[in-house]
């Protein structure tokens, strides 16, 4: 999906990933505020995207579907 899509996505509580980002990576909206898995805060939806500008953050975007590890 493509950012707007994303942003509308994290807007409706939806957790997503990147394909920038690895297989556990994801970010998600608590308030306003944009946190990643990892529970670091990058500030709002507008200061989290002021740091991606390369045209590649513009798409590539989808919902985190969290894997499951336990047939590995």
């Amino acid at each position: 999906m493509d950012k707007v899509e994303a942003i509308a996505k994290l807007k409706l509580g939806n957790k997503l990933t990147h394909e920038y980002f690895t297989s556990e990576e994801y970010i998600f909206l608590l308030g306003l505020r944009v946190f990643s898995e990892d529970g670091v805060c990058h500030g709002t939806i507008g200061e989290f995207f002021s740091h991606r500008t390369v045209l590649g953050w513009n798409t590539g975007w989808s919902i985190y579907i969290k894997q499951d590890k336990s047939h590995e």
